[in-house]
């Protein structure tokens, strides 16, 4: 299996990549099956939220509502049982987001000039860091479970800011470089579907553990340390067909962070206490046309994260999909929403298969 996902920008060089997101040897045989080599790893099952997909890093450029995983060198090993499947997780090396150009629609200006790995006494570019761990997948005609642990670089909570810094007259100077700290941490994840005809029920569930919580970063928010996260969502799903064909699905969900203050979940995450709710029509034509809207709403903070599409192929090798994406923030602050205020745009994305 080989799939490679790139990005050409002629203007700025920055934004140019080339990713082996898939290319891998997977073999099983009996009770027994493996998969060596890049891979991308899918923990989540809701559309909007996805706390349980931590294992792989981000392209940043890409959509906040659908991000682009990059593909990463692990060994998957499974045991196929009557009671489910038993999965052991190796990745020898570390990966780090993609991060554009700090003039792209995303950045606002700023850039991390390079990603940095933080250990429980260590902060450093090292790659070659073992990371491991073991899961459990369950599947019957009406229930899915997913439980995941991993000891592991998270790229999915990482800070952005500076470890160097000094006290002026009261306030705190950078003396370095704006970086992206990684930490090695524990997650444990866990992700669930229940089926009941029409109705789909779904959750996930995150608890990140760092191994460093003493060491401050200067942040947007000022100095902070990384403590421990956890998050929960939630989802319903309603499935309607309609008598010319075509299928409607309404979905809402819920993400809530767990821990700790109000003010410190708003600087470490986009959605700490947000609903979304969002309308898919689905043309079972020969072109796979689909329709979606939505909408995001912060519970705390009275933001809103607006968008709808339209996608449609164009014949067997090319597919375009129009869109609109839209952000308003009430609060006058820089957490939330609000450093995508301003960035509303329309969008046509063409595609080309090989």
């Amino acid at each position: 299996m080989l799939r490679v996902i790139g990005n050409a920008s002629e203007g700025e060089r920055k934004n140019s990549y080339v990713n082996l997101n898939e290319a891998l040897w997977k073999h099983d045989f009996g009770s027994y099956g493996f998969r060596i080599g890049y891979q991308v790893f899918n923990w989540s099952d809701m559309e909007s939220f996805h706390p349980a997909d931590i294992v792989n890093p981000r392209f940043i450029d890409s959509d906040i509502e659908q991000i682009k995983k990059k593909g990463i060198l692990a060994g998957s090993f499974f045991l196929y049982t009557e009671f489910g499947i038993f999965k052991a997780y190796v990745i020898p090396r570390a990966e780090f987001n993609f991060f554009p150009s700090s003039n792209s629609r995303v950045l606002g200006g700023t850039r991390p000039e390079r990603s940095q790995v933080v250990e429980a006494s260590t902060i450093s570019r090292e790659k070659n860091i073992l990371q491991f761990g073991g899961g459990y997948e369950f599947s019957s005609d009406s229930f899915e479970l997913k439980v995941n642990g991993l000891y592991h670089v998270n790229t999915s909570q990482s800070l952005i800011g500076y470890s160097n810094y000094t006290i002026v007259s009261n306030s705190v100077v950078p003396t370095g470089d704006l970086e992206s700290y990684n930490f090695m941490a524990f997650d444990l994840t866990a992700s669930g579907t229940l089926f009941l005809g029409e109705h789909t029920f779904k959750f996930e569930f995150l608890n990140h553990s760092p191994e460093n919580t003493t060491t401050e970063f200067l942040t947007t928010s000022g100095l902070m340390i990384k403590d421990k996260e956890s998050y929960l969502a939630i989802g319903y799903e309603y499935t309607l067909s309609h008598a010319n064909g075509y299928d409607s699905m309404f979905l809402a969900e819920y993400q809530k962070s767990l821990i700790g203050e109000e003010d410190v979940q708003a600087a470490t995450s986009i959605f700490q206490n947000d609903a979304f709710f969002g309308y898919r029509l689905t043309f079972n034509d020969t072109y796979g046309s689909e329709a979606f809207a939505g909408f995001f709403y912060d519970l705390s903070r009275a933001e809103y994260f607006y968008l709808g599409n339209f996608q449609r192929r164009l014949n067997d090798f090319w597919k375009f999909k129009i869109g609109y994406r839209g952000y308003s923030a009430g609060e006058n602050d820089d957490l939330g929403l609000k450093i995508l205020e301003n960035d509303d745009e329309y969008y046509l994305t063409i595609t080309r298969y090989f």
